[in-house]
């Protein structure tokens, strides 16, 4: 995770920048087309975003569809952003799919279940909205691959109906899923691992990301970072516990 630090405006993306994302994408589906990914298998992303980086962004689209991502959710939180937006488009529909905050969204959202509790401050909590826009994409994924036809209410489908396990990651835009375990396409193999030990959910700690200089607005720094901090959760120590969370207030 990258912790946000004044975001320089993004530039315009060009029809040369749309060319060459669909290109890349294009390789993307070849490598997950050879490396058979079972139908019984469906991963996806869902995030909220607001003002990336431009690099950072198109980056971070990059990196999860190569991982072998079926679908990724991008939920717009400015309206006024029209370079995330134009860059968001320029991938592949089919995988990336997006919402932008206005009236449309707002009806979305009242016909789940995630309203009546938080719907109240989802004008002035980006929380609120987060959890909002989870469902959305939860409805989405099960109108597309489920027989319930995205109703909220019927969490399992017809015993009649093969339905594929959905996994659904929610992470912001300064976060990367990673593993050693898994590179290249394979991501849906841990959810396949997951699937096969009956998982229902699964939690990941985030490693944050420590700023070691200021850089150039056309540069990402998920390819400059090398200084991490450790999940405070990993420490044993309550010793070292409260180290950790003095040395975050510094």
């Amino acid at each position: 995770r990258i912790g946000e630090s004044g975001a320089p405006a993004m530039a315009k993306s060009s029809m040369v920048l749309r060319c060459l994302l669909s290109l890349t994408c294009l390789l993307f589906l070849r490598v997950l087309a050879a490396d058979e990914v079972p139908a019984a298998i469906v991963t996806a992303i869902v995030t909220t975003v607001r003002q990336p980086p431009a690099a950072m962004w198109r980056d971070w689209l990059c990196y999860h569809l190569f991982l072998g991502f079926d679908h990724v959710l991008v939920f717009h939180d400015d309206a006024d952003d029209a370079d995330t937006i134009e860059l968001t488009d320029a991938f592949p529909r089919d995988r990336v799919k997006s919402w932008t905050r206005g009236d449309t969204l707002s009806e979305l959202w009242r016909r789940g279940l995630v309203w009546e509790k938080v719907g109240p401050f989802a004008r002035s909590e980006v929380m609120a909205r987060q959890m909002l826009n989870v469902e959305v994409a939860t409805m989405h994924l099960r109108r597309m691959y489920l027989a319930d036809g995205g109703n909220a209410s019927q969490t399992t489908p017809p015993e009649s109906v093969a339905a594929p396990a959905l996994w659904l990651l929610h992470i912001d835009a300064d976060e990367l899923f990673f593993s050693k375990r898994f590179s290249g396409s394979a991501v849906w193999r841990h959810f396949a691992a997951l699937t096969a030990q009956e998982f229902r959910q699964a939690v990941y700690l985030n490693v944050e990301a420590v700023a070691e200089g200021i850089l150039p607005g056309n540069v990402s720094a998920f390819v400059n970072m090398t200084l991490f901090k450790r999940n405070i959760i990993t420490f044993n120590s309550p010793e070292l516990r409260r180290a950790h969370l003095e040395w975050g207030r510094d």
